[in-house]
């Protein structure tokens, strides 16, 4: 899935407070806490839906960075009715896998964790011979889906893709269906897809900016580290960890769904009832709050990077519900006009 980059959560706020300008939106909320907007848009030949989850990584322990990002990865593996071939018998390797990244997690003699770790692989091997990851996709592609995608940004995660309005129940019992009892298979196999993106943006010279400037303006914060983790969180993963953090935050009423589109509002609502109205809510525990981060006057900053010289000025900006926002919004889209 796509690694997170700040324009694209700007793209899906933005998506947002456009709506509201605009006559049309519903925004109401299902007994069990689930936020849900939708805007009929019948200029559009099909339907775009959301699921956006108020959990990025701000919301990873220390200890474990990169799982927000992780977990985007593993909720397309299915769940114990999707991709189930035998989930009596692949559930007993499934807990055996959890058990043994746990203990190899607390192992620090190499000879044992490479045991540990051949352990894993032969319980991987097992479990895949009664399931499958593709039924998700196949799923998707049955009901003409197309743009199926994820990401991660420090404060969310988002689903979506779009699919045609006659499929609008098909499409929310799918989507309603993977949060409900998911199966995180391939969680060995996805680890090297994580760290092959992690090593794609480690050479990409943006990213390498991006990360220099948030360490220098996001000082004692989460916003100060890449979302995809730290490198030796990725290698020492807790599928466990994984677990936690999914039955935490991965609740209704840390939710939105959003739908765009050409589809009728009062035919959609009672289907949106009947597919996320039987997800259960959770109380969400107390969020850790952070200062806002304020810059000095004056300071400058110079790394050696890159093939041509670049300069970025940072400016304290205001909250997202500031009335200002969309005044700031216009002016730095003026002052980075590159015309």
């Amino acid at each position: 899935m796509k690694k997170t980059i700040i324009t694209l959560f700007f793209c899906v706020i933005t998506l947002a407070v456009s709506a509201q300008s605009r006559e049309g939106l519903m925004e109401y909320t299902l007994p069990n806490g689930l936020t849900v907007l939708l805007w009929e848009d019948h200029d559009q030949p099909d339907v775009t839906g959301y699921v956006a989850v108020r959990a990025g990584a701000i919301e990873e322990p220390e200890q474990y960075t990169g799982l927000a990002h992780y977990l985007e990865h593993m909720l397309f593996k299915g769940t114990q009715r999707i991709g189930a071939l035998n989930w009596e018998k692949e559930k007993t390797y499934y807990e055996e896998i959890i058990r043994l990244y746990d203990l190899l997690a607390e192992t620090t003699d190499e000879v044992q964790r490479d045991t540990i770790i051949q352990q894993i692989n032969r319980a991987s091997i097992e479990e895949a011979k009664v399931s499958t990851t593709e039924d998700f996709f196949a799923l998707m592609d049955g009901i003409g889906a197309t743009g199926v995608n994820a990401f991660t940004s420090y404060d969310m995660t988002c689903y979506h893709n779009s699919f045609p309005g006659n499929q609008m129940l098909k499409w929310l019992t799918i989507f309603s269906d993977r949060l409900d009892n998911p199966v995180f298979r391939t969680f060995q196999a996805e680890l090297e897809n994580v760290f092959e993106e992690y090593n794609m943006y480690s050479n990409d010279p943006q990213t390498q900016v991006q990360n220099h400037l948030f360490e220098e303006l996001y000082k004692g914060h989460p916003y100060q580290r890449n979302v995809i983790g730290q490198p030796e969180h990725l290698k020492n993963p807790r599928l466990s960890k994984l677990i936690e953090f999914y039955n935490t935050w991965y609740v209704p009423n840390n939710m939105a769904l959003i739908i765009v589109g050409d589809f009728d509002t009062q035919t959609a609502k009672p289907m949106i009832e009947q597919t996320f109205g039987r997800l259960r809510p959770a109380e969400l525990p107390a969020r850790t709050v952070y200062p806002d981060a304020h810059f000095q006057a004056g300071v400058e900053k110079k790394f050696k990077m890159g093939y041509y010289p670049q300069v970025f000025w940072a400016f304290e900006g205001v909250k997202m519900d500031s009335e200002d926002l969309l005044a700031l919004e216009f002016a730095c889209s003026l002052l980075s006009n590159s015309s």
